[in-house]
C-alpha cells in the first residue's frame, strides 16, 4: 500500500479558508516525509460532471483518478455549505 496522502482542497475560491488550512498541513506533512501530493480545486478545474463517458479522456479527470489511485490515504478539506459539501468536490468525487 501506498504512504502517500493525497490532499484536497475542496473550495474553488482563491481566499478560502479551506484552501489556507489544507496548504498548512499539506507543507507540514510535504516537508517531513516527502509522500505527499495536493489537488486544489481553485487550481485543478474539472468539467461539470453529466456521466458521459468521454469525460475519462479528459486531462484534468485523468490526473485526479492517477492521483487517487497512488495514494494510501485522503486528507480532504471542504468548506460547509447549507449543511452539505462545496460544489466543487461533490463534482470531483461524482
Amino acid at each position: 500500500m501506498s504512504k502517500r496522502v493525497l490532499f484536497i482542497s475542496g473550495s474553488a475560491r482563491a481566499s478560502s479558508r479551506t484552501r489556507a488550512i489544507t496548504n498548512v498541513v499539506y507543507r507540514l506533512l510535504r516537508d517531513q516525509r516527502r509522500h505527499a501530493q495536493l489537488i486544489d480545486f481553485h487550481l485543478h478545474e474539472l468539467p461539470i460532471f453529466n456521466g458521459d463517458p468521454a469525460q475519462n479522456d479528459l486531462a484534468a479527470v485523468q490526473q485526479l483518478r492517477q492521483l487517487a489511485s497512488e495514494a494510501g490515504a485522503f486528507f480532504i478539506v471542504t468548506p460547509e455549505y447549507h449543511n452539505g459539501i462545496s460544489g466543487a468536490l461533490k463534482n470531483a468525487l461524482d
